[in-house]
């Protein structure tokens, strides 16, 4: 039985891009798309699991771009592409509630602090059960101790959750571990894919 629906943030609740950050990079320091992608790779997980703070990453990004830009500079620009992007799916965001009725419902999401700076003033995170963040937990989710972590915190079992994510290797993870992973493509599969773990549609209607 389904006791546990757990939702992934970009690409999701949010509306942007799975390659955000790498877009981020190439806009700021003016380089190819390849290029900021590799130079994201090298420094992610650090990132992500909060081994590193904003101001070290960037810094990082800054020497080995060998860029003028000040630090100062890199974050605004940073902080206002991501406003720009980060559109909050708002119907998404009801259908979320009105789970919240009869379910947990968890936010479980690889970010950093920048990122989470601005969505902790946008009232998402109060949507949710509860929150799992890589940046805090000190895990993420290329890692299955991070989904083994979100099971323990809420005191569940994999059958016993849903995993809704935009990424196939993330809900390729969640499927190994026993949970059941469903690949986010737009809010009307999202509702037939709940309907077949035997959430139905009828909590999506009405108040």
């Amino acid at each position: 039985m389904i006791r546990n629906i757990i939702f992934d943030f970009g690409g999701v609740v949010l509306k942007h891009k799975a390659i955000l950050v790498e877009d981020t990079i190439s806009e700021i320091f003016s380089i190819p798309a390849g290029q900021a992608l590799e130079v994201w790779k090298r420094w992610k997980t650090e990132f992500i699991t909060g081994k590193i703070s904003s101001e070290q990453f960037l810094t990082n990004l800054k020497n080995e771009l060998n860029s003028d830009k000040p630090i100062h500079e890199i974050l605004k620009e940073w902080k206002d592409i991501y406003v720009r992007e980060a559109e909050v799916d708002l119907e998404l965001l009801g259908l979320i509630g009105k789970l919240k009725r009869n379910y947990g419902v968890y936010l479980f999401t690889d970010t950093n602090d920048i990122h989470d700076e601005y969505n902790s003033t946008r009232g998402i995170y109060d949507r949710f059960t509860k929150v799992f963040k890589s940046n805090k937990e000190g895990l993420s989710k290329l890692n299955d101790d991070a989904f083994l972590n979100v099971l323990k915190k809420i005191g569940a079992k994999p059958e016993e959750c849903i995993f809704i994510d935009d990424l196939p290797l993330d809900v390729t993870r969640a499927n190994n571990l026993g949970i059941h992973g469903i690949l986010y493509k737009n809010k009307e599969e999202l509702k037939q894919e709940l309907s077949r773990f035997g959430v139905m549609t009828t909590h999506f209607k009405g108040e």
